[in-house]
């Protein structure tokens, strides 16, 4: 019995350290993305006109299923602070915490919505084996699920004064656009 037990417990570390590498790689991996696409982003406050990260977010979510949402969150807060955090004082920290959090979010919410669109018809071994699958990956996964960080992200940014409200269809849309190439490339 303790045989058993010790090979249980075992199994149970390896999961858990497997899935803490698996979580550390993908927040390594939208951050890496990140800076790719700021690089190509005039403005740290304008939305990037293509955005990696995103399709890194909601490929992970589904290799590896929802448990990886913090990877995401991880990866989303770091590009996000690096962007735009004030420590100017308690005040701004706590703003900054706040707006940069909520923008992260957005993109985890972004990443789950594209999986659950995607996955709830097809099983996971049977994942992109047709047209209608790849059709689905576009469509859902890309025009469809980019609309939930787009909208989180600049309403956040508007309302933290970062974008002026008029500016806030032009950077919705480039938002939007940026996360949808992310997800197709």
């Amino acid at each position: 019995m303790k045989n058993t037990d010790l090979s249980s417990s075992a199994k149970q570390n390896n999961s858990r350290n497997l899935n803490v590498l698996i979580i550390f790689c993908i927040s390594i991996s939208y951050v890496f993305f990140g800076f790719i696409g700021d690089a190509l982003t005039d403005q740290a406050n304008e939305a990037a006109a293509i955005w990696p990260s995103s399709g890194i977010a909601l490929a992970s979510c589904l290799i590896w299923g929802r448990k990886v949402w913090l990877g995401i969150f991880i990866g989303a807060f770091i590009i996000n602070a690096r962007i735009g955090f004030d420590l100017t004082s308690f005040q701004s920290i706590i703003h900054s915490t706040l707006l940069v959090s909520t923008i992260s979010f957005g993109a985890v919410l972004q990443a789950l919505t594209g999986h659950f669109l995607i996955t709830r018809k097809s099983s996971k071994a049977n994942l992109f084996q047709s047209s209608e699958d790849i059709f689905r990956l576009l469509c859902l996964g890309g025009i469809l699920s980019c609309l939930v960080s787009a909208s989180i992200g600049v309403t956040s940014l508007v309302f933290a004064g970062f974008i002026p409200l008029d500016h806030y269809l032009t950077n919705w849309l480039i938002w939007w656009l940026g996360d949808t190439i992310g997800v197709v490339v």
